[in-house]
């Protein structure tokens, strides 16, 4: 990636926590910032996103970061403060360093919270085994019908086989968004990025369908990560830059108010 496209993807989440420090977009800024090798944007990140931890009463994940900013800067006052006040809602048995206390949640949960900003809560539960191979073909048929409950139960039997499952996902979050079912809709979408896509621009498809529906949810900040990401990715992608761009300015607004 070029610099320039970290350097607006890295500005557009900035611009985002500023005015609404939320815990999930805090996580996807000190993500970019450690691939983009942005050292002062990342520890002003890591200090937002261990003040946020503090405010949501989340020690230990506050205990580690500020520990982190600590270690490379052991000089602040701030971080320092910053571990008090975790140590603090850790209760006193981790201020003398008590090696069985625990230190913060495993790293499973780490990687579940930060798979949650693009992803969501998950997918509508189907089967990992090949059932029907006719069925994504009989499911386009019935979309282009018009009958809309056959194309459903046919494309869900091909989201049960390998090499449709991402299409047919695709095509059901789709027409949910054209019925109104949102959130159904973002259920199917993610189970269409999971899996690999048959061409570049059918993942982005995926992906920009996907934030535009959790932006009709409401869910902006989701929203917003998503269509980071795909900017970085797909430079120029479609209108990308100018929803980020809504979306950014909208969010500030409504906490600026």
């Amino acid at each position: 990636m070029l610099d320039g496209d970290w350097t607006r993807a890295i500005g557009a989440l900035e611009t985002f926590v500023a005015a609404a420090p939320h815990i999930p977009a805090l996580m996807k800024l000190v993500e970019l910032c450690v691939d983009a090798g942005a050292d002062g944007a990342l520890r002003a990140a890591q200090a937002g996103l261990a003040d946020a931890y503090l405010e949501a009463g989340m020690g230990s994940e506050a205990r580690v970061i500020a520990e982190d900013l600590l270690e490379r800067e052991p000089g602040s006052t701030a971080h320092a403060e910053r571990r008090r006040r975790a140590l603090a809602l850790l209760g006193p048995s981790l201020d003398t360093g008590d090696p069985q206390a625990p230190a913060g949640p495993p790293a499973e949960e780490i990687e579940v919270d930060l798979s949650e900003i693009l992803a969501g809560i998950g997918a509508p539960a189907v089967e990992r085994e090949p059932q029907d191979d006719e069925a994504y073909d009989r499911g386009r048929e019935h979309l282009q019908a018009g009958r809309e409950d056959e194309a459903i139960r046919d494309l869900t039997t091909a989201t049960r086989v390998p090499r449709t499952r991402a299409r047919a996902a695709a095509d059901l979050g789709r027409l949910c968004i054209r019925r109104g079912e949102l959130q159904t809709a973002v259920d199917w979408l993610e189970l269409a990025a999971d899996d690999p896509a048959a061409s570049p621009e059918e993942a982005y498809n995926v992906l920009y369908d996907l934030a535009d529906a959790l932006e009709r949810l409401g869910e902006t900040a989701r929203a917003l990560a998503i269509l980071v990401e795909l900017d970085a990715d797909a430079a120029g992608y479609r209108d990308v830059r100018r929803r980020i761009e809504q979306l950014t300015r909208a969010q500030a607004g409504s906490h600026g108010r």
